[in-house]
Protein backbone atom coordinates (compact mmCIF):
# COMPACT_ATOMS: atom_id res chain seq x y z
CA UNK A 1 0.00 0.00 0.00
CA UNK A 2 1.56 3.29 -1.14
CA UNK A 3 0.01 6.31 0.54
CA UNK A 4 2.62 8.86 -0.51
CA UNK A 5 0.95 12.26 -0.88
CA UNK A 6 1.81 12.76 -4.54
CA UNK A 7 1.70 15.87 -6.70
CA UNK A 8 -1.80 15.07 -7.97
CA UNK A 9 -3.30 14.96 -4.48
CA UNK A 10 -1.35 18.05 -3.44
CA UNK A 11 -2.67 19.84 -6.52
CA UNK A 12 -6.25 18.86 -5.73
CA UNK A 13 -5.90 20.05 -2.16
CA UNK A 14 -4.42 23.33 -3.41
CA UNK A 15 -7.30 23.68 -5.88
CA UNK A 16 -9.86 23.20 -3.12
CA UNK A 17 -8.03 25.65 -0.88
CA UNK A 18 -7.91 28.25 -3.66
CA UNK A 19 -11.63 27.87 -4.45
CA UNK A 20 -12.47 28.19 -0.79
CA UNK A 21 -10.46 31.39 -0.46
CA UNK A 22 -11.60 32.92 -3.76
CA UNK A 23 -15.29 32.02 -3.85
CA UNK A 24 -16.50 31.18 -0.36
CA UNK A 25 -14.51 32.78 2.46
CA UNK A 26 -15.60 36.41 2.04
CA UNK A 27 -19.32 35.62 2.28
CA UNK A 28 -19.27 33.07 5.12
CA UNK A 29 -20.01 35.55 7.91
CA UNK A 30 -22.97 37.15 6.16
CA UNK A 31 -24.47 33.82 5.11
CA UNK A 32 -23.97 32.49 8.61
CA UNK A 33 -25.71 35.48 10.24
CA UNK A 34 -28.83 35.09 8.13
CA UNK A 35 -28.65 31.29 7.74
CA UNK A 36 -28.64 32.07 4.04
CA UNK A 37 -28.44 29.82 1.02
CA UNK A 38 -26.69 31.19 -2.07
CA UNK A 39 -27.70 29.15 -5.14
CA UNK A 40 -25.29 31.04 -7.40
CA UNK A 41 -22.37 30.11 -5.13
CA UNK A 42 -23.45 26.46 -5.18
CA UNK A 43 -23.65 26.45 -8.98
CA UNK A 44 -20.34 28.31 -9.25
CA UNK A 45 -18.60 25.63 -7.19
CA UNK A 46 -20.36 22.94 -9.21
CA UNK A 47 -19.12 24.48 -12.45
CA UNK A 48 -15.60 24.01 -11.10
CA UNK A 49 -16.26 20.37 -10.36
CA UNK A 50 -16.42 20.44 -6.54
CA UNK A 51 -19.64 18.57 -5.66
CA UNK A 52 -19.41 16.31 -8.71
CA UNK A 53 -15.78 15.34 -8.27
CA UNK A 54 -16.61 11.73 -7.30
CA UNK A 55 -19.37 11.27 -9.91
CA UNK A 56 -18.33 9.26 -13.00
CA UNK A 57 -17.13 11.34 -15.93
CA UNK A 58 -19.66 9.64 -18.23
CA UNK A 59 -22.40 11.51 -16.35
CA UNK A 60 -20.70 14.89 -16.18
CA UNK A 61 -18.67 14.41 -13.01
CA UNK A 62 -14.98 14.47 -12.31
CA UNK A 63 -14.59 10.70 -12.15
CA UNK A 64 -12.32 10.96 -9.11
CA UNK A 65 -11.92 8.19 -6.56
CA UNK A 66 -12.41 8.71 -2.81
CA UNK A 67 -8.74 9.61 -2.23
CA UNK A 68 -8.81 12.44 -4.77
CA UNK A 69 -12.22 13.65 -3.56
CA UNK A 70 -10.96 13.79 0.03
CA UNK A 71 -7.98 15.90 -1.08
CA UNK A 72 -10.19 18.40 -2.91
CA UNK A 73 -12.75 18.70 -0.11
CA UNK A 74 -10.07 18.93 2.55
CA UNK A 75 -8.66 21.93 0.72
CA UNK A 76 -12.11 23.48 0.40
CA UNK A 77 -12.68 23.19 4.15
CA UNK A 78 -9.32 24.75 4.91
CA UNK A 79 -9.64 27.58 2.41
CA UNK A 80 -13.25 28.50 3.10
CA UNK A 81 -13.58 27.95 6.85
CA UNK A 82 -17.19 27.05 6.02
CA UNK A 83 -18.02 23.49 7.11
CA UNK A 84 -21.75 24.16 6.68
CA UNK A 85 -21.50 24.78 2.95
CA UNK A 86 -19.00 21.92 2.67
CA UNK A 87 -21.55 19.58 4.31
CA UNK A 88 -24.20 20.70 1.83
CA UNK A 89 -21.87 20.01 -1.11
CA UNK A 90 -20.67 16.66 0.24
CA UNK A 91 -24.18 15.43 1.02
CA UNK A 92 -25.31 16.45 -2.47
CA UNK A 93 -22.45 14.99 -4.52
CA UNK A 94 -21.10 12.38 -2.12
CA UNK A 95 -23.92 10.91 -0.04
CA UNK A 96 -26.45 11.17 -2.88
CA UNK A 97 -24.45 11.22 -6.12
CA UNK A 98 -22.06 8.36 -5.35
CA UNK A 99 -24.77 5.87 -4.23
CA UNK A 100 -26.74 6.59 -7.41
CA UNK A 101 -23.60 5.93 -9.45
CA UNK A 102 -22.91 2.69 -7.56
CA UNK A 103 -26.42 1.27 -7.03
CA UNK A 104 -28.63 3.06 -9.54
CA UNK A 105 -30.09 1.68 -12.73
CA UNK A 106 -28.95 3.11 -16.04
CA UNK A 107 -32.14 5.14 -16.21
CA UNK A 108 -31.57 6.57 -12.73
CA UNK A 109 -27.96 7.44 -13.48
CA UNK A 110 -28.95 9.14 -16.73
CA UNK A 111 -31.80 11.02 -15.05
CA UNK A 112 -30.15 12.20 -11.85
CA UNK A 113 -26.37 12.30 -12.11
CA UNK A 114 -25.82 15.02 -14.77
CA UNK A 115 -27.96 17.48 -12.81
CA UNK A 116 -26.23 16.60 -9.55
CA UNK A 117 -22.80 16.98 -11.17
CA UNK A 118 -23.53 20.45 -12.57
CA UNK A 119 -25.42 21.66 -9.49
CA UNK A 120 -28.74 22.20 -11.25
CA UNK A 121 -30.45 19.34 -9.38
CA UNK A 122 -29.71 19.72 -5.67
CA UNK A 123 -29.91 16.42 -3.79
CA UNK A 124 -30.93 15.91 -0.15
CA UNK A 125 -30.33 13.17 2.40
CA UNK A 126 -30.73 12.72 6.15
CA UNK A 127 -27.25 12.15 7.58
CA UNK A 128 -28.79 9.70 10.06
CA UNK A 129 -29.32 7.31 7.12
CA UNK A 130 -25.69 6.24 7.48
CA UNK A 131 -26.20 4.86 11.00
CA UNK A 132 -28.54 2.02 10.04
CA UNK A 133 -30.98 3.00 12.80
CA UNK A 134 -34.74 2.62 12.52
CA UNK A 135 -36.00 4.59 9.51
CA UNK A 136 -38.66 7.22 10.00
CA UNK A 137 -40.58 6.18 6.91
CA UNK A 138 -42.70 3.10 6.22
CA UNK A 139 -43.12 1.77 2.68
CA UNK A 140 -46.15 -0.35 1.82
CA UNK A 141 -46.46 -2.22 -1.46
CA UNK A 142 -49.23 -1.15 -3.83
CA UNK A 143 -50.36 -2.48 -7.16
CA UNK A 144 -48.17 0.02 -9.03
CA UNK A 145 -45.24 0.34 -6.63
CA UNK A 146 -45.08 1.72 -3.09
CA UNK A 147 -46.84 4.07 -0.69
CA UNK A 148 -44.54 6.01 1.66
CA UNK A 149 -45.59 7.47 5.01
CA UNK A 150 -43.53 9.09 7.75
CA UNK A 151 -41.40 12.05 8.74
CA UNK A 152 -37.65 12.61 8.29
CA UNK A 153 -36.11 15.35 10.46
CA UNK A 154 -32.74 17.03 9.90
CA UNK A 155 -32.55 16.43 6.16
CA UNK A 156 -29.53 18.15 4.62
CA UNK A 157 -30.46 20.41 1.65
CA UNK A 158 -34.18 19.63 2.01
CA UNK A 159 -35.43 23.24 1.55
CA UNK A 160 -33.53 23.69 -1.75
CA UNK A 161 -33.46 20.14 -3.11
CA UNK A 162 -35.23 18.68 -6.12
CA UNK A 163 -34.13 15.09 -5.36
CA UNK A 164 -34.35 13.16 -2.08
CA UNK A 165 -32.57 9.93 -1.15
CA UNK A 166 -34.13 8.02 1.74
CA UNK A 167 -34.65 4.56 3.14
CA UNK A 168 -37.91 3.12 4.42
CA UNK A 169 -38.94 0.06 6.42
CA UNK A 170 -40.55 -2.49 4.10
CA UNK A 171 -41.60 -6.13 4.24
CA UNK A 172 -40.39 -8.17 7.20
CA UNK A 173 -38.54 -5.25 8.79
CA UNK A 174 -36.15 -4.93 5.87
CA UNK A 175 -35.08 -1.56 4.49
CA UNK A 176 -35.46 -0.28 0.93
CA UNK A 177 -33.87 2.82 -0.61
CA UNK A 178 -35.86 5.29 -2.70
CA UNK A 179 -35.10 8.25 -4.95
CA UNK A 180 -37.90 10.81 -4.91
CA UNK A 181 -38.58 13.94 -6.89
CA UNK A 182 -39.47 17.03 -4.83
CA UNK A 183 -42.71 17.39 -6.81
CA UNK A 184 -44.00 13.91 -5.87
CA UNK A 185 -47.59 14.23 -4.56
CA UNK A 186 -47.74 13.66 -0.82
CA UNK A 187 -44.20 14.92 -0.21
CA UNK A 188 -43.83 18.18 1.71
CA UNK A 189 -40.80 20.01 3.09
CA UNK A 190 -40.55 22.37 6.02
CA UNK A 191 -37.38 24.41 6.27
CA UNK A 192 -35.85 25.06 9.69
CA UNK A 193 -33.32 27.68 10.74
CA UNK A 194 -30.32 25.75 12.02
CA UNK A 195 -28.62 26.66 15.27
CA UNK A 196 -25.26 25.31 14.05
CA UNK A 197 -23.79 24.86 10.56
CA UNK A 198 -26.02 27.76 9.56
CA UNK A 199 -24.69 27.93 5.99
CA UNK A 200 -26.13 24.47 5.29
CA UNK A 201 -29.89 24.31 4.56
CA UNK A 202 -31.80 21.88 6.77
CA UNK A 203 -35.44 20.84 6.84
CA UNK A 204 -37.89 18.12 7.71
CA UNK A 205 -39.59 16.00 5.07
CA UNK A 206 -43.09 14.60 5.53
CA UNK A 207 -44.47 11.80 3.38
CA UNK A 208 -48.24 11.30 3.61
CA UNK A 209 -49.66 8.66 1.29
CA UNK A 210 -46.83 9.35 -1.14
CA UNK A 211 -47.28 7.02 -4.14
CA UNK A 212 -44.17 6.09 -6.14
CA UNK A 213 -43.48 3.53 -8.85
CA UNK A 214 -41.05 0.63 -8.79
CA UNK A 215 -38.59 2.78 -10.73
CA UNK A 216 -38.08 4.92 -7.62
CA UNK A 217 -36.32 2.09 -5.79
CA UNK A 218 -32.53 2.51 -5.62
CA UNK A 219 -30.85 -0.87 -5.78
CA UNK A 220 -32.67 -4.07 -4.77
CA UNK A 221 -35.85 -3.86 -2.69
CA UNK A 222 -35.15 -4.88 0.90
CA UNK A 223 -31.37 -4.71 0.47
CA UNK A 224 -30.58 -1.17 1.66
CA UNK A 225 -29.21 -2.34 5.02
CA UNK A 226 -26.60 -4.47 3.28
CA UNK A 227 -25.90 -2.27 0.23
CA UNK A 228 -26.67 1.40 0.83
CA UNK A 229 -26.19 1.94 4.58
CA UNK A 230 -22.55 0.68 4.73
CA UNK A 231 -21.71 2.78 1.67
CA UNK A 232 -23.24 5.90 3.25
CA UNK A 233 -21.34 5.24 6.48
CA UNK A 234 -18.04 4.92 4.60
CA UNK A 235 -18.71 8.10 2.61
CA UNK A 236 -19.71 10.00 5.74
CA UNK A 237 -16.48 8.97 7.48
CA UNK A 238 -14.26 9.98 4.54
CA UNK A 239 -15.75 12.46 2.05
CA UNK A 240 -18.00 14.27 4.53
CA UNK A 241 -15.22 14.32 7.14
CA UNK A 242 -12.64 15.72 4.71
CA UNK A 243 -13.61 19.43 5.03
CA UNK A 244 -13.27 19.09 8.79
CA UNK A 245 -9.71 17.85 8.32
CA UNK A 246 -9.15 21.06 6.39
CA UNK A 247 -10.70 23.01 9.27
CA UNK A 248 -8.35 21.28 11.72
CA UNK A 249 -5.34 22.22 9.56
CA UNK A 250 -6.59 25.81 9.42
CA UNK A 251 -6.83 25.87 13.21
CA UNK A 252 -3.31 24.46 13.50
CA UNK A 253 -1.95 27.15 11.18
CA UNK A 254 -3.75 29.83 13.15
CA UNK A 255 -2.34 28.48 16.40
CA UNK A 256 1.19 28.65 15.00
CA UNK A 257 0.60 32.24 13.89
CA UNK A 258 -0.82 33.33 17.26
CA UNK A 259 1.89 31.53 19.24
CA UNK A 260 4.52 33.65 17.49
CA UNK A 261 3.32 36.79 19.27
CA UNK A 262 5.85 38.20 21.79
CA UNK A 263 3.56 37.59 24.77
CA UNK A 264 3.28 33.87 23.94
CA UNK A 265 6.44 32.87 22.11
CA UNK A 266 8.48 32.26 25.28
CA UNK A 267 5.87 30.06 26.92
CA UNK A 268 6.88 26.41 27.03
CA UNK A 269 3.28 25.29 27.62
CA UNK A 270 2.11 27.23 24.56
CA UNK A 271 4.81 25.71 22.38
CA UNK A 272 3.94 22.20 23.54
CA UNK A 273 0.22 22.73 22.99
CA UNK A 274 0.81 24.01 19.45
CA UNK A 275 3.09 21.07 18.65
CA UNK A 276 0.42 18.68 19.93
CA UNK A 277 -2.22 20.33 17.73
CA UNK A 278 -0.04 20.20 14.61
CA UNK A 279 0.75 16.55 15.32
CA UNK A 280 -2.95 15.76 15.71
CA UNK A 281 -3.67 17.38 12.35
CA UNK A 282 -1.01 15.25 10.64
CA UNK A 283 -2.23 12.06 12.31
CA UNK A 284 -5.85 12.84 11.41
CA UNK A 285 -4.78 13.30 7.80
CA UNK A 286 -2.92 9.98 7.76
CA UNK A 287 -5.93 8.13 9.16
CA UNK A 288 -8.44 9.77 6.82
CA UNK A 289 -6.37 9.28 3.68
CA UNK A 290 -5.77 5.63 4.57
CA UNK A 291 -9.52 5.09 4.94
CA UNK A 292 -10.20 6.87 1.64
CA UNK A 293 -7.56 4.78 -0.14
CA UNK A 294 -9.13 1.59 1.20
CA UNK A 295 -12.58 2.72 0.11
CA UNK A 296 -11.34 3.25 -3.43
CA UNK A 297 -9.01 0.27 -3.79
CA UNK A 298 -10.51 -2.59 -1.81
CA UNK A 299 -13.60 -4.64 -2.61
CA UNK A 300 -14.60 -4.60 1.05
CA UNK A 301 -12.78 -1.86 2.94
CA UNK A 302 -12.34 -2.40 6.70
CA UNK A 303 -15.10 -0.36 8.32
CA UNK A 304 -13.17 0.26 11.51
CA UNK A 305 -10.44 2.30 9.78
CA UNK A 306 -12.89 4.92 8.46
CA UNK A 307 -14.63 5.01 11.83
CA UNK A 308 -11.29 5.44 13.62
CA UNK A 309 -10.37 8.31 11.29
CA UNK A 310 -13.57 10.21 12.02
CA UNK A 311 -13.36 9.40 15.73
CA UNK A 312 -9.81 10.78 15.95
CA UNK A 313 -10.83 13.90 14.04
CA UNK A 314 -13.90 14.39 16.24
CA UNK A 315 -11.74 14.18 19.37
CA UNK A 316 -9.14 16.61 17.99
CA UNK A 317 -11.49 19.43 16.97
CA UNK A 318 -12.69 20.51 20.46
CA UNK A 319 -9.15 20.84 21.79
CA UNK A 320 -8.08 22.71 18.65
CA UNK A 321 -10.84 25.32 18.86
CA UNK A 322 -10.27 25.83 22.59
CA UNK A 323 -6.52 26.29 22.14
CA UNK A 324 -6.87 28.83 19.34
CA UNK A 325 -9.55 30.72 21.28
CA UNK A 326 -7.25 30.88 24.33
CA UNK A 327 -4.30 32.05 22.23
CA UNK A 328 -6.43 34.75 20.58
CA UNK A 329 -7.23 36.21 23.99
CA UNK A 330 -9.44 39.28 24.25
CA UNK A 331 -9.93 39.61 20.49
CA UNK A 332 -11.46 36.29 19.40
CA UNK A 333 -11.20 35.29 15.78
CA UNK A 334 -14.75 35.19 14.29
CA UNK A 335 -13.84 32.12 12.24
CA UNK A 336 -12.68 30.28 15.37
CA UNK A 337 -15.80 31.37 17.24
CA UNK A 338 -17.97 29.95 14.49
CA UNK A 339 -16.02 26.69 14.35
CA UNK A 340 -16.19 26.34 18.13
CA UNK A 341 -19.97 26.57 17.84
CA UNK A 342 -20.18 24.11 14.93
CA UNK A 343 -17.80 21.27 15.81
CA UNK A 344 -20.30 19.50 18.13
CA UNK A 345 -22.55 18.97 15.10
CA UNK A 346 -19.76 17.07 13.36
CA UNK A 347 -19.06 15.01 16.46
CA UNK A 348 -22.76 14.16 16.90
CA UNK A 349 -23.49 13.43 13.24
CA UNK A 350 -24.27 9.92 12.02
CA UNK A 351 -24.64 8.48 15.50
CA UNK A 352 -21.87 10.33 17.33
CA UNK A 353 -18.75 8.94 18.91
CA UNK A 354 -20.60 6.01 20.51
CA UNK A 355 -21.44 4.64 17.06
CA UNK A 356 -17.87 5.25 15.86
CA UNK A 357 -16.36 3.52 18.89
CA UNK A 358 -18.66 0.56 18.37
CA UNK A 359 -17.56 0.31 14.73
CA UNK A 360 -13.92 0.28 15.82
CA UNK A 361 -14.44 -2.07 18.77
CA UNK A 362 -16.45 -4.79 17.06
CA UNK A 363 -13.71 -6.21 14.81
CA UNK A 364 -11.15 -5.84 17.58
CA UNK A 365 -13.26 -7.80 20.05
CA UNK A 366 -14.14 -10.38 17.40
CA UNK A 367 -10.42 -11.10 17.00
CA UNK A 368 -9.72 -11.31 20.70
CA UNK A 369 -9.80 -14.82 22.17
CA UNK A 370 -12.71 -15.02 24.57
CA UNK A 371 -13.72 -11.47 23.65
CA UNK A 372 -17.29 -12.31 22.79
CA UNK A 373 -17.19 -11.48 19.10
CA UNK A 374 -20.83 -12.29 18.65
Amino acid sequence: MDLAFDDELSGLRDTGRHLGHALVEDSVSSRDRRAGWDPSLFVSLASRGVPGTAIPAAFGGGGAGPLAAVALWEGLGEGSGDPGLALSLAAHGGLCGVPIAVLGSRRQRDEFLPGIADGERVAAVALAESTGGAPGVRATRTRGGWRLDGVLPDVINAPVASTLLLTAATDGGRRTAFLLDRATPGLSVRGVEPVVLRTCPFGSVELAGCEVGVGSVLGTPGAATADLVPLLAALDRTLVAAPWLGVLRRLAERAVELAGAPRLARSQSVRLAVVDLCTCAELAGDLLYRAAWELGEMTEAPRQHAAAAKLFLADALPAATRLVAELAGAEPDPVVTRLHRDWPAFVASAGGTETLRAAVAHPLLALTPGGGGS
